[in-house]
Parts: structure tokens; sequence; C-alpha cells
């Protein structure tokens, strides 16, 4: 839930009420200051380029979903960033 919510919001898809509930839950569980995105990257160890590629892998899909003539949902592309780039932490 939380991973897939931090790749909805790099891509402009989380709702500010969601946005606020991410916020408020990743405080309560590892601290840190209004940026609940730079919490969990620091918590994962993850770069802080990963934002911009996460936006760069959605804009790149949106492109060959619209040539394949199918739709990529955000929740369906979040699903995927998490399932295959974040594996090591669902465990």
């Amino acid at each position: 839930m939380l991973l897939h919510a931090y790749v909805l919001d790099c891509i402009g898809e989380l709702c500010l009420e969601k946005q606020e509930a991410m916020r408020e839950i990743v405080q309560k569980v590892y601290g840190g200051g209004p940026d609940w995105r730079t919490t969990i990257r620091t918590t994962l160890r993850l770069g802080e380029s990963l934002d911009g590629s996460i936006q760069g892998m959605w804009e790149r899909n949106q492109v060959v979903a619209k040539e394949r003539a199918v739709t990529l949902t955000a929740d369906d592309f979040a699903d995927m960033i998490v399932q295959t780039n974040f594996a090591q932490f669902l465990k």
C-alpha cells in the first residue's frame, strides 16, 4: 500500500486526501518531516532520482500503451513498478 501510493504520488495520481494520509502514516511509523516520500527514500535507502525515474517510466509506458491501443491505468502501472522494483521490501 505504501509503495503503491509512493508510485502514484510520483506520477501525480495520488489525491490530496491520500497524500495527507500517507504523510501521517509515514511520520507515525518512520518519523521524518512533512515530505513523506523523502522519508521513505531515506528509510529504504533509495536514490533521490527515483521520483523522476518513475515519472519517466510512466510517460514512456503511456506512449507504448497508446501505440498498442491499450489502456495503462495509474493503478496498474503502480502495481507493475512495485512488483518489479520493490519486491524485496514486500516480504
